[in-house]
């Protein structure tokens, strides 16, 4: 049988636990999200102008390695994760750090929110708020199934079907239409001119129910 005394010291060393255990989680959390704060600290929340960032805590001008190699990528992960070279769209900017390092090129706003740039030609990564919403890719990337960043509508059916959705423009405009692919977790969407032959990478995005609120 526990003596009194002995069960105060048992539970001042339970609530010691406690304590120690949520100091820890909290120290966590603001390791996990020291990147993001920095930027906040350094930009504000209401600096939007599309001006490149040059502080050395949010950029590294040495991270000149690419990112994407010569991979021939996973086009499964791609089309129903969102999921590339070790990154996925919903990743903060954090986890995105550890990944890839600092980018070389930040721009507070630019293509609709906060852009990584890296050193693979035409490679970004645009955030909203603090989620990985849209992965720009070169056209040189490979996927499974001879599917490239320059493929064909025609050839993009082939592999998967029709499109989830498809949008004309008008004859006049630079692009004829736009073809979307939507999963649940990501959109793949695809830009063509009239002849059907790609203008531009493909963009990966979050699917417009999964972007965060304003």
């Amino acid at each position: 049988m526990v003596k009194e005394p002995e069960r105060g010291q048992l539970q001042s060393m339970r609530s010691l636990l406690v304590a120690l255990v949520l100091l820890q989680a909290c120290a966590t959390f603001a390791a996990d999200d020291a990147y993001y704060r920095t930027f906040l600290s350094i930009i504000g929340t209401n600096d939007r102008a599309p001006q490149a960032i040059n502080a050395p805590a949010l950029i590294d001008t040495r991270n000149t390695s690419r990112k994407l190699t010569n991979a021939v990528f996973d086009l499964e992960k791609f089309r129903t994760r969102g999921e590339m070279a070790g990154i996925h769209l919903g990743m903060t900017m954090d986890e995105v750090v550890r990944q890839w390092g600092k980018p070389p090129h930040f721009h507070p706003n630019c293509g609709g929110g906060p852009r990584f740039t890296y050193a693979d030609r035409e490679l970004a990564l645009i955030f909203k708020q603090n989620k990985l919403a849209t992965i720009i890719l070169p056209e040189t990337i490979q996927f499974e199934h001879r599917l490239s960043g320059e493929s064909s509508f025609k050839d993009w059916v082939r592999v998967l079907g029709p499109p989830t959705r498809r949008k004309d423009y008008p004859t006049n405009s630079f692009a004829s239409f736009t073809a979307e692919y939507e999963t649940p977790q990501a959109m793949i969407c695809l830009l063509f001119d009239a002849k059907g032959e790609a203008i531009f990478g493909p963009h990966l995005a979050l699917p417009k129910t999964s972007l965060p609120s304003k």
